[in-house]
């Protein structure tokens, strides 16, 4: 439509990307893709239009590219030289594929299910934190007849276009049946030998074909309340139509949650004990299974270090690893979490843990409520050769020497 100045709404454009960039990075990736075959999409549906549109656009995106530059340069350069820098796929998306049913059978994050139907979404791959592929029969069937009844309108089209692609991008590189991974390939494999592109995973491409769905529904919804005047009917009918359509997506409200309550001693002055800027063991040890320690770090200000988290860094062969590389006594805590035993607590094994603590230089030790509280204190007191100090409600060894461990 080109309306207002190209350089102001790409400024605007390259300033929310930034913004994007910051908060998920991923999806910053995949509506670049997605817009980037939006454009080629309105090219080809309007090729007569592509001149004159040309230099509007192409002042726009200059625009977006210097205001992106300016607010994200430094977080790439990190990204991508820093000494963190990874190298290669951070995770593997094979098995994060839409099954080819997912569209209509719901999971149990749904209110309206069967047993039959939670029989069903249970042989998909992935795990159900994935699952975002349900749309639901009456939502479909509603995309549908927007399309059929409005196909001349040319948004109609594009975005009909937009969400076929953006379907058919989130089934994979092969085709997911009922659960299983036929050997039919699918367009997602070109997708993903793309620069930059290879982490994408497939099933959330699922959050884009929801929002082009969400898009045609309020479309035909918006024309019909439009031909039918403004009496009651007029308001009555879209709203009906729009509760049955979305009716299926309606949520089930028991969600699983997590304690997040932040330990007294986080929040009190016993963390100024603390040298700042030193590297503290802070037990639950935080991984990618349980972060809520990173959440208390934060809590402090960031006064200090710690080793773990939900994080990705480089291995020791450069490839990326969720948490760091596993060291012993992060395996030795995680198995006391989990009520597992643990190995014989031999010189030869406290000692491979002590290495940890020297090799981090870690001077503080705290131990917050857990289950299997008295064996992680037994198992560290043996390591430090030393009994901890109560503490605001922890257990803290301060002033630790990790060369004389």
């Amino acid at each position: 439509r080109r309306r207002g100045h190209a350089w102001r709404w790409g400024a605007l454009l390259g300033a929310v990307a930034a913004a994007q960039l910051l908060t998920g990075e991923e999806v910053l990736a995949a509506a670049a893709l997605l817009g980037l075959v939006g454009l080629v999409l309105l090219a080809l549906l309007h090729p007569g239009r592509v001149t004159a549109t040309i230099s509007y656009a192409g002042t726009g995106a200059l625009a977006a590219v210097v205001s992106f530059a300016a607010l994200a340069g430094y977080p790439l350069f990190v990204e991508f030289f820093g000494p963190q820098a990874l190298h290669g796929a951070v995770q593997q998306t094979g098995r994060f594929s839409v099954d080819l049913f997912e569209a209509v059978v719901p999971s149990r994050r749904v209110l309206l299910r069967t047993r039959s139907t939670d029989e069903l979404a249970a042989r998909f791959t992935g795990n159900l934190s994935e699952n975002g592929g349900y749309l639901g029969i009456t939502l479909i069937v509603a995309v549908l007849l927007v399309l059929l009844v409005h196909r001349r309108v040319a948004t109609v089209r594009a975005l009909s276009a937009l969400l076929l692609t953006t379907f058919v991008l989130s089934l994979g590189s092969r085709l997911h049946v009922n659960g299983t991974v036929t050997h039919i390939t699918l367009p997602f494999g070109a997708v993903q030998r793309l620069p930059l592109l290879e982490s994408i995973t497939p099933t959330r491409l699922a959050l884009f074909t929801s929002l082009f769905a969400g898009a045609l529904l309020s479309i035909g919804l918006d024309r019909s309340h439009a031909r039918l005047g403004a009496g009651a009917l007029a308001r009555a009918l879209p709203a009906g139509l729009a509760v049955v359509a979305l009716a299926p997506l309606a949520p089930q409200f028991a969600w699983d949650y997590q304690d997040t309550r932040i330990p007294a001693y986080y929040r009190s002055a016993a963390v100024k004990r603390i040298p700042a800027g030193s590297v503290v063991l802070m037990v639950p040890f935080p991984n990618r299974v349980d972060s809520r320690a990173e959440l208390w770090q934060a809590t402090t200000g960031m006064r200090f270090k710690t080793p773990g988290g939900y994080v990705l860094t480089p291995g020791t062969d450069g490839r990326p690893t969720f948490g760091g590389v596993p060291s012993p006594i992060s395996g030795a805590l995680r198995r006391i979490v989990l009520g597992r035993p643990l190995p014989a607590l031999t010189p030869a094994f406290l000692d491979q843990l002590r290495g940890d603590l020297r090799r981090w230089q870690a001077h503080t030790v705290i131990v917050t409520e857990h289950d299997h509280l008295a064996q992680t204190i037994g198992l560290l007191t043996l390591v430090l050769h030393r009994a901890p100090t109560r503490d605001q409600g922890a257990f803290a060894w301060y002033d630790v020497d990790p060369a004389a461990l």
